[in-house]
């Protein structure tokens, strides 16, 4: 069975064949842009809450950084009290720096690394992540805990403002509840072609649309991808026109994942 997973993957890197699992539509799609990401703010997030215990910034892309440190709390006594208001506190604070504290529960949505080590097999591994080796380690055993919340109606916008025809089909604050493979965004980009009048005052618009999972919203926030890298990845994928789930591979992804 291992093996010829191995070999499913050899094809799917040399050949654009299935990736190894069941479902024969999911192809990886080489795109061609380099990966740009701000995981230098999650090395910084990680290094300070390494010594305050608690520490939350603004991310470019409208997104607020939370991170825990289990040992740096400890060290510094805090009790439950403490510790909430002071977590409250940071979160706050970034969340109104970034632009999105407003209608949070209803209109923000968040990825964590908590308890996702060996339940998200989706996610690049944490010890992949370019970052110290005891970072990594903490992320792994949940002794350090990243949140990357944004607010889903701005992340539309953002998209929108990109060329994109975004809406969601599970609203944001609904969204953390999901069944595998369950579609979240819809992105639709229209063809440079007129548009067709049908009979009963009907329009079509030929086009594309690309169904978001929330495997990928995942990347956007857990990998803090650059919003005009992400957009760019999105936009390729649509003028691929390729059938299927497909899997886009930044060129290189290899230099940046260690």
């Amino acid at each position: 069975m291992q093996l010829r997973r191995i070999n499913q993957a050899c094809v799917a890197v040399l050949d654009c064949g299935p990736l190894p699992g069941d479902n024969a539509s999911e192809l990886l799609y080489d795109l061609d842009l380099p990966l740009r990401t701000h995981l230098d703010v999650l090395r910084d997030a990680l290094e300070r809450a390494a010594t305050d215990g608690i520490y939350a910034t603004p991310v470019p892309g409208s997104r607020a950084l939370s991170v825990v440190d289990q040992y740096a709390c400890a060290e510094h006594g805090m009790s439950s009290e403490q510790f909430n208001e002071r977590h409250q506190h940071a979160v706050d604070g970034a969340l109104q720096r970034a632009g999105i504290a407003a209608d949070r529960e209803d209109h923000n949505i968040n990825a964590t690394s908590l308890d996702s080590t060996a339940r998200d097999p989706l996610r690049v591994p944490w010890a992949n992540y370019p970052l110290h080796p005891m970072a990594c380690a903490r992320l792994i055993g949940d002794y350090a805990v990243a949140t990357v919340e944004t607010s889903g109606p701005v992340l539309t916008r953002l998209l929108q403002a990109a060329g994109l025809d975004a809406r969601w089909v599970r609203l944001p604050g609904k969204a953390d509840h999901l069944e595998q493979g369950e579609v979240i965004m819809e992105i639709h980009q229209q063809e440079r072609l007129r548009s067709v009048a049908l009979p009963g005052g009907l329009t079509m618009t030929p086009g594309w649309t690309l169904q978001m999972r929330r495997s990928e919203l995942d990347r956007y926030l857990m990998e803090l991808l650059r919003p005009g890298t992400w957009a760019a990845g999105i936009k390729h994928v649509l003028a691929a026109r390729q059938a299927g789930q497909p899997w886009p591979h930044y060129r290189n992804e290899h230099a940046i994942w260690v």
